[in-house]
């Protein structure tokens, strides 16, 4: 059903058997949206391969010139590089259908910014597994390893240039899935079922009416 929506969306063929990784959230700085694609020719390697397909969704604030030109951007990249989309129009009815449909939800915000939102917990529901910066919802229900995978190394709060931190998060991301993610969907399918499952399991129990209540 994602995959169709793609191709009436945007003219391009998505292929269900190719590891898919979402990024869906409000374009605003902090929350990077282009920072898989610093290295450009790192990425389009995986692209062409077919090893992934990348997409992108959401929105910005009218007044947010940053988050504009962000959109813009990944939007102009999308036109330029095999297997990546920016679907326009992110609304309830385009949320539930990412979370069913991709693999792995990307997060990559400046840590400390990101707030507890609910975007990564339902996707986990829906078994979707996380690759994140360890910020939000991850610092709660993301086990690295076990449900999914969150970016943390030494010195991840350490006071350097934020470019520099730029560059160091995504050679984490690019590591995960380069050396973890990939192989493990492509050649250990029961580890990966294993991921989904914890994923579901661990966001129904941690994330509950219950702690409205409490």
């Amino acid at each position: 059903e994602l995959f169709k929506y793609i191709s009436s969306n945007t003219g391009k063929m998505f292929d269900p058997n190719v590891l898919t990784i979402n990024w869906a959230r409000r374009f605003a700085d902090y929350k990077r949206a282009w920072l898989i694609l610093m290295d450009r020719a790192r990425i389009s390697k995986l692209l062409n391969e077919n090893k992934i397909q990348l997409i992108f969704a959401g929105k910005f604030h009218p007044d947010d010139t940053m988050g504009k030109e962000m959109f813009n951007n990944i939007l102009h990249q999308s036109t330029e590089l095999k297997n990546v989309v920016v679907l326009p129009n992110y609304e309830l009815e385009l949320s539930a259908l990412l979370k069913k449909g991709t693999d792995v939800w990307l997060n990559t915000p400046l840590r400390p910014f990101e707030a507890s939102g609910t975007s990564g917990m339902s996707a986990n529901m829906n078994g979707a597994i996380h690759l994140s910066i360890y910020d939000g919802w991850t610092v709660e229900g993301t086990f690295n390893g076990i449900n999914g995978y969150s970016v943390e190394y030494p010195g991840l709060d350490d006071d350097i240039p934020w470019e520099e931190r730029h560059w160091k998060d995504h050679e984490y991301i690019m590591n995960v899935i380069e050396k973890d993610i990939i192989p493990t969907y492509y050649n250990n399918k029961q580890r990966w079922a294993s991921l989904m499952r914890q994923a579901v399991r661990i966001s129904e129990g941690y994330f509950n009416s219950d702690r409205m209540v409490i």
